[in-house]
């Protein structure tokens, strides 16, 4: 496999490790973009004449890369449930809130 095949493998794997970074910081709104910049590398790198997948070169390489990514993405998804079940409580507790302001406004 060529040099920049390899480069774009690496920033491949980069790229998503920013994003696990990112949402364990749950600076969620980063993500977007980030998964837009990998899509279009993992296009250049897997389609086309010159892709790695015609490439028999180098396929544990490239193998140990994709299942890298596919863990990372599973760790970004495990953060994002969480993420998600936080927010559901804490607007369940400000709709609660809500609620008993209301039912104190109505009875003064």
């Amino acid at each position: 496999m060529d040099k920049g095949k390899d480069f774009k493998l690496k920033q491949f794997l980069d790229i998503s490790r920013q994003m696990l970074a990112f949402a364990k910081n749950n600076n969620w709104e980063k993500l977007p973009d980030l998964e837009n910049d990998r899509n279009k590398i993992m296009r250049s790198v897997f389609k086309g004449k010159n892709s790695v997948s015609n490439s028999p070169s180098n396929a544990h390489g490239i193998e140990q890369t994709i299942k890298n990514v596919l863990s990372i993405n599973d760790k970004i998804e495990q953060l994002a449930q969480q993420q998600k079940v936080t927010i559901s409580r804490q607007l369940h507790g400000l709709k609660k809130k809500q609620n008993v302001h209301s039912a104190y406004l109505q009875n003064k």
